[in-house]
């Protein structure tokens, strides 16, 4: 058995939303599914053009996953309620996922996340 760790991304013909705080701050027919080997659940990103990014600001949270590269946070914003660290993205992601640069991903337990096949799948 290998211990090699493997990153693959795939687009998701799906159509995906996140909610939070009862409005709707993503939503995408173009998200991609990450998938780490060594993981046993995909990680959905959204497009940046299908995010209310005026929603977020970048935390000062940061972290490093040697397989992906660095990975910055953003907290979600709505007036004086702030919902801190709910979604990441990476900048500058490894060369062999570079698909997934400026992409944003949103921790599922945060967010209200609900997923659509589309028709006839």
């Amino acid at each position: 058995m290998s211990d090699e760790v493997f990153v693959t991304v795939t687009p998701s013909p799906d159509h995906a939303r996140v909610v939070l705080n009862g409005e709707v701050v993503a939503e995408s027919d173009r998200t991609l599914l990450v998938r780490q080997s060594d993981h046993d659940f995909d990680s959905r990103y959204f497009p940046p053009d299908d995010v209310q990014l005026d929603r977020f600001e970048r935390s000062e949270t940061v972290t490093f996953c040697k397989h992906r590269g660095e990975a910055t946070y953003r907290s979600a914003r709505f007036g004086a309620l702030v919902v801190p660290d709910v979604a990441w993205m990476y900048e500058q992601p490894a060369p062999a996922i570079a698909e997934i640069t400026g992409y944003v991903a949103f921790f599922d337990f945060k967010v209200e996340l609900s997923v659509e096949a589309p028709p006839g799948m």
